[in-house]
C-alpha cells in the first residue's frame, strides 16, 4: 500500500510504483471520462486508506506527461467531469499536477466519503487488478458496512463560543421560524444544543475559534492592515459589511457606496458555507482594494466544475449542517440561487461581472472570487435599461446584457456561463437580428449590433450614417427587400437589418432614410408604412462596372 501523497512522489520518482505491488494505485497514461469508474472502485474499495489515481505514468511506471500544458488542461478536466459525474465529490479529496523526472503527471487523491461512491450513477468497485460495476444488491451490502456521509460541519466538537455573535444568529433564525419562539428564553448554549448543533462543527465554525482573515489596501494597492478575526460567524453580519463599505468610501473620497451590498453579502455566505474546512479552518481571506473585494477560500477539488457557472443552478454543498442552518436564518439563498443574486446584482449597477479563479494551496484548491466595485459604468447602465426597454422582461434584459459581455468568447464555451435551462432563451436571444448581439455561424462568434456598439463606445444609441454608411445600408436593405418580402421594407425591417435598434431616436432615423429614398425616386410609398423598392439593383450596377474594370484589356509591360 502507499500510504500517502509523499511516497507516492518518491515511488514515482525513484521508477518504483508499478500498479500491481499498490493495489491503492491506479496508473492511467491519459485521462478519459471511463478513468472515472476507477477512481469510484477505489473510494468504495477501502474504508479508511487512501488511494491515488495517477495520471501520465504507463502500465511499467514511466512517467510521459509531455508538458506543463498538458498537466493543466489534464488537471481543469478532471475537475470538470468529478464535478458532474462523481457522487458524493468530496470522495475525490484533491486533483494536483506535480512535474517528475522531467515529465509530468497529475494525482488525484481518493478517500471513502463514508457513503458508496458513484461514477455516472453507477457505483464500481476494485477486486485484485479489475474494476466492477456494482449490482443493486451490491451496492446495499457496502452500504450497510460504511458510517454515512462525512459532512464535517455535522462532526462532533466541544468547546467555547461566543455568545453575542450566537445570540444574533439565533435571533435571525427565530424571527424567520415561526415554531420557534421558545428558543427566545433559552442562553445561545442552550437554543444551539435545543437544535443539536451546540456539540458540532456548525458551532465551532460560526461561533467558535475559526478565524477569517482581513487584509486592506490603500490606493496605491499598498497593504494597510492584516489581521485576523473570530469567530467567523461575523463575516456574515452587517457590521462587517458596512466596515468595508465605509472604508473603501473613504478612500476614494466618495460619499456612496462603492459595492452592491447584496452581492458583497452573498459573497461572503459563498464562503462561509462552501469552505473546505476539513484544512486549516477552510482559511477564509478577505482583501479589500479601492475597487474591488477578493474573497477567498479553500475548496474541493470538484469545485472548478462550478467556477463562473453564474446563471446555472447547479450547486453542491460539502457542510449540509452548516447550511441547513445558515438557510434557516435566511443566510444563504436556496438552491444554488446565491451566485445568481452575486453576478445579477453586480452586472446591474454598471459593475464588471465577479469572476471566480481557482489557483493551489498545497495540497487543496484555493477558490478566489473577485466582487467588483468603484464608479459604475454608465454606458453599461444605459445599456441595461435599453435592454429592459426592448424585451419587457428583467431575465431576458439580464441575460441579453450577459452575452453583450462575454461576447468575445466562442458560443460553446460562453455557454459553460449558463445551466442547460438557459438553452432555449439563448437560442431565441442569439437569432433575433434586433438585439444587442448575433450570432454568425461561419467563425462561432458572437457580434454587437450596431445600437449596442454605439452605446458601449459613445453612449448614444443612434448616430447619423455616414454617406458610405447610408449607400451600403440602400444596398443591403434592397437585396434584403428583394430576396425576402418581393422588394418591400418597412421601418421595423430597416431597424433590423441596420441593427440600429428600437429607440425614438433609431425610429425617427430610420423614417428619415425612408423618406430620403422616396424622395430621390429610389422608394416608392405603397402605403402609411410600407414601401417598395423600384428599379434595378444597384448591387447590379455595381457587379457590372467591376466586371467592366476587371476585364478591361491589361497594360502590356514593357521589356526591360
Amino acid at each position: 500500500m502507499v500510504d500517502d501523497f509523499s511516497q507516492l512522489m518518491q515511488l514515482l520518482n525513484g521508477g518504483q510504483l508499478v500498479e500491481h505491488r499498490y493495489p491503492n494505485v491506479e496508473l492511467k497514461q491519459n485521462w478519459s471520462q471511463d478513468v472515472g469508474k476507477d477512481l469510484s472502485g477505489q473510494a468504495n474499495a477501502r474504508m479508511s486508506d487512501s488511494a491515488f489515481i495517477v495520471i501520465g505514468v504507463n502500465d511499467t511506471g514511466e512517467v510521459v506527461g509531455p508538458s506543463d500544458n498538458w498537466a493543466k488542461e489534464t488537471e481543469h478536466r478532471m475537475a470538470s467531469h468529478i464535478g458532474q459525474y462523481l457522487d458524493p465529490p468530496q470522495a475525490c479529496t484533491s486533483i494536483q499536477a506535480v512535474s517528475c523526472k522531467g515529465r509530468w503527471v497529475v494525482v488525484a487523491s481518493v478517500s471513502c466519503p463514508g457513503v458508496v461512491t458513484k461514477w455516472n450513477d453507477s457505483a464500481y468497485r476494485v477486486i485484485g487488478t479489475t474494476t466492477k460495476r456494482l449490482t443493486s444488491e451490491d451496492v446495499m451490502h457496502i452500504s450497510l458496512e460504511m458510517p454515512g456521509l462525512h459532512d464535517y460541519s455535522a462532526q462532533p466538537w466541544s468547546g467555547d463560543i461566543n455568545d453575542g455573535v450566537a445570540s444574533l444568529f439565533l435571533k435571525k433564525f427565530i424571527s424567520h421560524n415561526d415554531d420557534m419562539d421558545h428558543l427566545a428564553s433559552l442562553t445561545p448554549s442552550q437554543a444551539l444544543q435545543s437544535l443539536r448543533i451546540a456539540d458540532t462543527n456548525v458551532s465551532r465554525i460560526l461561533f467558535g475559534p475559526t478565524k477569517f482573515r482581513v487584509v486592506k489596501y490603500n490606493q496605491d494597492g499598498d497593504p494597510i492592515e492584516n489581521r485576523s478575526r473570530e469567530p467567523l460567524g461575523l463575516l456574515l453580519l452587517p457590521d462587517f459589511r458596512h466596515e468595508i463599505q465605509l472604508y473603501t468610501q473613504e478612500i476614494l473620497g466618495v460619499a456612496d457606496k462603492i459595492y452592491n451590498d447584496e452581492a458583497l453579502h452573498e459573497s461572503f455566505a459563498n464562503a462561509v458555507a462552501h469552505a473546505h474546512y476539513f484544512d486549516s479552518g477552510g482559511d477564509i481571506l478577505v482583501e479589500v482594494y479601492k475597487d474591488r473585494v477578493i474573497i477567498s477560500n479553500l475548496c474541493a477539488a470538484g469545485a472548478a466544475a462550478l467556477a463562473n457557472r453564474w446563471l446555472s443552478s447547479e450547486h453542491y454543498t460539502y457542510n449540509r449542517s452548516l447550511v441547513e442552518f445558515l438557510r434557516l436564518c435566511e443566510f444563504v439563498e436556496e438552491l444554488g440561487r446565491g451566485k445568481r443574486v452575486i453576478y445579477r446584482e453586480s452586472i446591474k449597477y454598471g459593475h464588471l461581472p465577479p469572476n471566480v479563479k481557482i489557483g493551489r494551496a498545497g495540497k487543496n484548491n484555493r477558490w478566489s472570487l473577485s466582487i467588483f466595485g468603484g464608479f459604475a459604468d454608465e454606458k453599461l447602465v444605459k445599456l441595461l435599461t435599453r435592454l429592459r426597454d426592448y424585451y419587457k422582461d428583467e431575465q431576458r434584459a439580464i441575460v441579453g446584457l450577459s452575452l453583450v459581455l462575454w461576447r468575445d468568447k466562442p458560443v460553446g464555451e460562453l455557454r459553460e456561463f449558463f445551466g442547460p435551462e438557459y438553452n432555449d432563451l439563448l437560442l431565441e436571444l442569439l437569432s433575433d437580428m434586433r438585439g444587442a448581439t448575433w450570432y454568425r455561424a461561419e467563425d462561432d462568434r458572437v457580434y454587437l449590433s450596431r445600437w449596442a456598439q454605439l452605446i458601449l463606445d459613445e453612449g448614444v444609441d443612434s448616430k447619423r450614417l455616414s454617406s458610405a454608411e447610408e449607400e451600403q445600408l440602400f444596398e443591403f436593405a434592397a437585396s434584403m427587400a428583394r430576396t425576402f418580402n418581393k422588394g418591400f421594407i418597412t421601418n421595423c425591417d430597416l431597424r433590423t437589418w441596420a441593427s440600429i435598434g428600437d429607440a425614438p431616436s433609431a425610429k425617427t432615423q430610420a423614417s428619415l432614410l425612408l423618406k430620403k429614398w422616396v424622395q430621390n425616386g429610389s422608394l416608392q410609398r405603397t402605403n402609411r408604412s410600407t414601401y417598395l423598392f423600384v428599379g434595378q439593383p444597384r448591387d447590379d450596377d455595381v457587379k457590372r462596372r467591376l466586371s467592366e474594370i476587371l476585364s478591361a484589356p491589361r497594360a502590356t509591360p514593357s521589356p526591360e
